[in-house]
């Protein structure tokens, strides 16, 4: 046998005893290899274990570690204001898959209906009373992430006990504002796009504030922002704090802290000079000039004899409560109490170069016009 087979040659019958018997041995011992020793040639054919799906951690504003997954497809969202920041940081509102009662509302008597139609058939059955869950219809959905209010801890750990992440949003400061946007961008991927609306923000509030800084106190008119027939009005420590000390104007409820219902004695006392009238109210300015809301006088206010009562626009989200168009609000109120100091100002043409920058959309003149009830 050749050697080149791996066989020695032949040399005599105690060389081939001894050969026969060594080769034997070299195949029990291998056969004892593959058998106890060589599990590695069938591990090999084992299908890998499948690895935990990747994620990412995010710090919501309760200061809360909340892992989410790495590509977030289903988003819900309980505070009212977040499609419009969903939309403005992702281009659209492909990822929400559930969002608030009041929250669809608004969108469908705003523009966003038109940029994105088929969020329209979002549910919104999962919402109970306020802003607690029907957990059984909020599974259905299999969100990926739910966004909720900070104060609403008990919905917080009922969604989590079910496993679910869940992100803490907290309201009141533009630094607030700021953060829903920086953690939706990393919440999306889309962390450019966040930091672009931030410096939007900033940008436009500092040449706002730069119109309306020196404007004595006395020149500031005195604005009351009204809700509902109680009537019920905005007082300090919220974030109309923000926008009305940016467009250079005074909170003639200044001495009360938050939405508090009052009398039509103490509205008299605080005798505005501009009337703002919510827009989560069907009232109008005309119900308040003509005077048509049974029960309550308005005619005795300096803003209804004035003429100075006006609805807070809807556009992309209401303008009332914090949202990515707040500086937008911020120049019509401005606009508004000091025509002189914001004459150079065309309200209108911001409103279309924010949709064209954030929305990628174009809105015409006469729409925003219209949203703007007018007034421009």
């Amino acid at each position: 046998m050749d050697a080149r087979f791996g066989f020695p040659p032949r040399r005599g019958r105690g060389h081939w005893s001894k050969f026969v018997s060594g080769f034997a041995a070299a195949w029990i011992a291998l056969f004892a290899l593959v058998g106890c020793g060589g599990k590695s040639q069938p591990q090999a054919e084992t299908p890998p274990s499948p690895t935990a799906p990747a994620t990412r951690t995010i710090v919501d504003q309760l200061g809360r570690e909340v892992s989410v997954p790495a590509d977030v497809r289903r988003i819900v969202l309980l505070p009212m204001p977040m499609p419009s920041v969903i939309f403005a940081i992702d281009g659209g509102g492909g990822r929400i898959v559930g969002m608030h009662p009041t929250a669809m509302k608004a969108y469908r008597e705003s523009t966003l209906k038109d940029i994105d139609p088929a969020l329209a058939q979002v549910p919104t059955n999962f919402v109970q009373e306020g802003f607690t869950v029907n957990l059984e219809e909020l599974l259905k959905l299999r969100p990926d992430v739910v966004i909720q209010w900070d104060d609403q801890k008990p919905e917080i750990e009922k969604m989590e006990r079910a496993g679910l992440p869940v992100l803490a949003i907290h309201h009141g400061t533009q630094e607030d504002l700021e953060g829903w946007f920086r953690m939706v961008g990393k919440l999306l991927g889309k962390e450019e796009r966040a930091e672009a609306l931030v410096r939007y923000h900033e940008e436009n509030l500092q040449a706002i504030r730069a119109r309306t800084r020196d404007i004595p106190q006395e020149r500031r008119p005195k604005v009351l922002l009204v809700y509902n027939e109680t009537p019920r009005v905005a007082g300090k420590g919220i974030y109309f704090d923000v926008w009305m000390d940016a467009a250079g104007v005074r909170n003639a409820a200044e001495d009360l802290k938050g939405w508090q219902n009052v009398s039509m004695e103490q509205i008299y006392r605080m005798d505005p000079d501009i009337l703002l009238i919510s827009n989560f109210t069907d009232r109008t300015p005309e119900d308040f000039l003509n005077n048509r809301i049974e029960g309550q006088d308005w005619s005795q206010l300096r803003a209804v004899r004035e003429g100075r009562v006006y609805k807070v626009p809807l556009v992309g989200y209401r303008w009332e409560p914090p949202n990515p168009e707040s500086p937008l609000m911020m120049w019509w109120l401005g606009k508004l109490a000091h025509p002189n100091a914001f004459a150079d100002v065309d309200v209108v043409a911001k409103v279309q170069e924010f949709y064209r920058d954030f929305y990628g959309y174009t809105i015409s003149r006469e729409e925003v016009v219209r949203r703007l009830h007018n007034v421009y």
